[in-house]
């Protein structure tokens, strides 16, 4: 137990989601701040914050010019929001880990608080790319009948099921665990 106290990737570990969390965060705001000012001056923010350059969000461009922003305007702002969604989930994702890394260092990993983190986890996992897929139709719904193929990521519903599946292994560790504990 003592080696997993002092595991130099435990510590990295814990480091590294607690920045990309706070970097998720500030991701958060910074995108609701970009969400308003499109609200507020849509023509502003297509020259300042957007430059000219495309809009790509989950696989389409919504925007190819400062010109048609005005008219994609509600779409951005959906858009927007979408990647504040997407980004306050990652936040918490990586609160998550935090937490299961921090458990780990002081005590036993299979704890009944880490099987609920690692469960959070991957539903959090799961959901992420769904919220995706249906802030791409809703801005399909808003463009009307356009050339936009909205997509459904695999690779985050595939993770999400494989870290539901550690956790029941977790939750087997935790039955040994207390067994352990008992005849001691």
């Amino acid at each position: 137990m003592n080696r997993l106290k002092n595991s130099k990737l435990l510590k990295f570990g814990k480091i590294a989601t607690r920045i990309v969390e706070v970097f998720c965060w500030l991701g958060v705001a910074l995108t609701l701040i970009c969400a308003i000012a499109c609200m507020v001056s849509g023509d502003w923010t297509a020259e300042h914050v957007f430059a000219g350059e495309p809009i790509r969000y989950n696989g389409l461009t919504i925007a190819d010019s400062a010109e048609t922003f005005g008219t994609v305007l509600p779409v951005v702002v959906t858009a927007l929001l979408g990647a504040c969604i997407a980004l306050v989930l990652m936040a918490i994702m990586f609160h998550t880990m935090h937490r299961v890394l921090a458990s780990a260092q002081t005590g036993s990993p299979f704890q009944p608080a880490n099987v609920r983190r690692i469960e959070r986890i991957g539903w959090l996992a799961i959901v992420s790319p769904i919220v995706g897929w249906l802030l791409t139709m809703l801005c399909k719904l808003i463009l009307g009948d356009t050339m936009m193929e909205p997509s459904l990521d695999l690779t985050g519903l595939v993770m999400g099921l494989m870290v539901l599946i550690l956790s029941r292994f977790f939750a087997y560790g935790v039955s040994l665990q207390n067994d352990v504990d008992g005849m001691v």
